[in-house]
């Protein structure tokens, strides 16, 4: 759920011998990967859990990050969304860190089955990993449940996203 201005400065940090027009394709791409959210027709369920580290490092300045701030906090507020904010006051609810993971589930077909099983999408700095496994795939979610245990509930943290915005206005 990234603004535009903040995409391409990540995109331009990790992929600075790139063109601006390949950035832009990048950025491009994102956007209409965010439509999928919003759209009208079987918009897709996001749930997001950010640790509080991630709102108060700087990426592409003071502006940037309040703007993308300020947008997960209206993301939020969407019925098919959920954002959330790991606090530093949680500590680490999971002894070690996890790093960033998605957990991709998939449509059912007419027969109410799944059309394919769920599916932990890991990126790193050197590309990305499907963990297709039953047991990651498990372990995956007892993470995430930790997770959200631990996390602040939506509204406080709609509040906590919108006040680090403020902060950065005032820098």
């Amino acid at each position: 759920m990234q603004t535009s201005d903040y995409a391409r400065a990540l995109i331009h940090a990790v992929k600075p011998e790139e063109s601006p027009s390949d950035h832009q394709r990048r950025v491009d791409l994102r956007m209409r990967r965010q439509a999928k959210v919003f759209r009208k027709y079987q918009p897709l369920v996001l749930d997001v859990v950010l640790h509080e580290a991630a709102l108060r490092c700087k990426v592409g300045g003071e502006a940037v990050m309040a703007a993308q701030l300020r947008r997960l906090a209206e993301v939020g507020k969407a019925p098919n969304t959920s954002v959330r904010v790991l606090p530093f006051d949680a500590g680490a609810p999971l002894g070690d860190p996890v790093g960033q993971f998605a957990i991709l589930e998939f449509d059912e077909d007419f027969r109410g089955e799944r059309v394919w099983p769920p599916v932990v999408y890991l990126e790193n700095f050197i590309g990305c990993m499907y963990l297709e496994k039953d047991g990651d795939v498990r372990r995956y979610y007892r993470v995430l449940d930790s997770l959200q245990r631990a996390a602040l509930d939506e509204t406080v943290s709609r509040g906590l996203l919108r006040q680090v915005a403020k902060e950065f206005q005032r820098d």
